[in-house]
């Protein structure tokens, strides 16, 4: 993780920048968005948390899908029990893309107003995670541990919050913003690969984590990982002030008509 940001670090401090594209928040608009997205994401967690929701019992393996029966194989004491140092190293994966993202907006963009752009990971953090709750709560999907030889009869919430992963959401959203940057802002072929190959590694490994450490299904990190970057991509983009973020149907219309 380390070595990573590191590399991300060194490059981002050598290579030249496109001052000329920049990013705009609106006060009203994106305050009221991103307070709306964190206060959702604490409350409901909150309540996930009290075990306030029964969970839901495992089915059958057979009934899952063909990518995700490998979590389930094995015993609860052997395969699960003592994988609580690769779920905390999850945790450490995900908060090095944190990191990243105050080092990237704080330190490192020529920008003006950094607090844009670490306003701008904020949001891609927190609106994935709000989709992430939203999912959790509805499919109430049991974790694989709980399908494990010797699983004791799980009666917390949070063993039924399997689909999908926040860690993985929350991980490809930032890694997804700090490329949307390097992309658009950074002239150096090898500066804006380095930051996608190195923010894009510490977001897998995240992903992989959480499946190893039986806490997540593969599909439940597929999910994740397409949410985040869907994300990721998509809020500095809609925040873009050089116009290319904005379409103008207007134009296609009237060519359209034209050709009847």
């Amino acid at each position: 993780m380390r070595w990573c940001c590191g590399v991300a670090c060194a490059l981002a401090l050598a290579g030249p920048a496109r001052a000329e594209v920049g990013f705009t928040l609106d006060p009203v608009t994106d305050t009221t968005l991103l307070g709306a997205a964190v206060g959702f994401v604490l409350l409901s967690e909150a309540v996930l948390r009290t075990d306030e929701l029964g969970p839901q019992l495992p089915t059958d393996r057979d009934r899952l899908l063909a990518i995700d029966r490998w979590a389930t194989q094995g015993d609860y004491a052997r395969d699960f029990a003592d994988r609580d140092g690769q779920a905390w190293l999850s945790w450490g994966t995900a908060g090095g893309l944190l990191l990243w993202g105050a080092v990237d907006s704080l330190a490192l963009q020529t920008e003006p107003t950094p607090w844009t752009d670490l306003g701008l990971y904020a949001e891609s953090a927190f609106f994935a995670l709000t989709f992430t709750q939203l999912a959790k709560a509805g499919f109430r999907r049991p974790r694989p541990y709980t399908y494990l030889d010797g699983a004791p009869l799980e009666t917390a919430s949070d063993s039924a919050l399997s689909f999908f992963s926040g860690h993985t959401a929350a991980a490809f959203a930032l890694a997804g913003t700090s490329s949307y940057f390097a992309v658009t802002r950074q002239d150096s072929d090898l500066v804006k690969a380095g930051v996608i190959v190195g923010t894009g590694s510490l977001a897998f490994l995240t992903a992989w984590l959480r499946v190893t450490s039986r806490k997540h299904f593969v599909t439940d990190v597929l999910a994740g990982a397409l949410v985040g970057t869907a994300t990721g991509v998509l809020v500095p983009h809609l925040h873009r002030d050089d116009g290319k973020a904005r379409v103008d149907a207007a134009p296609a219309m009237l060519r359209l008509g034209g050709g009847f």
